[in-house]
């Protein structure tokens, strides 16, 4: 009866959120030399996936400092408060004196100064004006550690604030925890995402679990997804009711058993 009640549910909100969704899908695959394979792969497989479920989608591939903050400071601006607004980052991060920063791309035979990162805690903040927000971040941080004259070492993500209202925040990996560059095509948080969120109706928290206990299988648990929800309502991305924008198609992950590919 429980779960006859949330699928009712969420059959109402998505109708109510139709033609109200925007999501910025921003990617970023190298930073001094160090590149990050499926960054680029990641970002057009969520922007897609997020086209066909009728969301308006920004996707920025390699911005530098200018085009990733204005990207960011036009998503937010434009935001209404009865939208849905989901953030999705794959890139390197870095954390330092207990604040989160995005790395944009440098640009080519310039040094970039310290305030040339990007907050992550002002996103998450800037997309809390719309009536649900949603961040995943695909972050990866770098083994020998960062430029200097972008953070003074590589570190792994700090605890994160609480999500604000009607706001979820994941991550592919937990908080403390490196996840570094590795040279797959896909990333397996990026890919079992999609995979599920396309698949069936799942309110968050389900989708959630449902992609942390894949991530876990697969990496035998060294990789732990992180992520926390302070929605009031069940949300589901995907609607059977509405149908897809395009036809999308997920592609072969080597690693998930059955392989393929499969077509919605």
């Amino acid at each position: 009866m429980k779960r006859i009640l949330i699928v009712w549910l969420l059959l109402i909100v998505s109708l109510s959120a139709f033609a109200q969704r925007k999501a910025l899908v921003i990617a970023n695959d190298t930073v001094e030399g160090v590149t990050l394979s499926s960054s680029v792969n990641d970002a057009n497989l969520v922007a897609d996936a997020f086209r066909a479920l009728n969301y308006q989608v920004t996707l920025a591939l390699n911005p530098n400092h200018t085009a990733f903050q204005t990207a960011v400071d036009t998503f937010i601006r434009d935001l209404g408060s009865d939208e849905t607004a989901v953030f999705y980052f794959s890139g390197f991060s870095n954390a330092e004196k207990g604040k989160n920063y995005l790395i944009p791309a440098q640009d080519t035979g310039k040094k970039a100064a310290t305030a040339q990162v990007i907050d992550l805690e002002a996103i998450l903040a800037g997309i809390s004006k719309a009536d649900n927000s949603f961040a995943f971040l695909e972050l990866r941080q770098l083994a020998a550690g960062f430029p200097k004259n972008l953070c003074a070492k590589s570190n792994a993500l700090e605890a994160l604030p609480k999500a604000k209202a009607n706001q979820a925040i994941a991550v592919a990996s937990s908080p403390g925890k490196k996840l570094l560059a590795k040279e797959n095509e896909y990333s397996i948080f990026s890919y079992s995402l999609v995979q599920n969120m396309m698949s069936e109706m799942m309110d968050y928290p389900e989708l959630m679990n449902a992609t942390a206990t894949k991530v876990k299988e697969v990496t035998k648990n060294t990789q732990v997804p992180y992520w926390q929800s302070n929605l009031r309502s069940p949300f589901s991305f995907f609607n059977p009711e509405i149908p897809l924008k395009i036809r999308f198609q997920r592609p072969l992950f080597r690693g998930i058993e059955g392989g393929g590919s499969y077509n919605f």
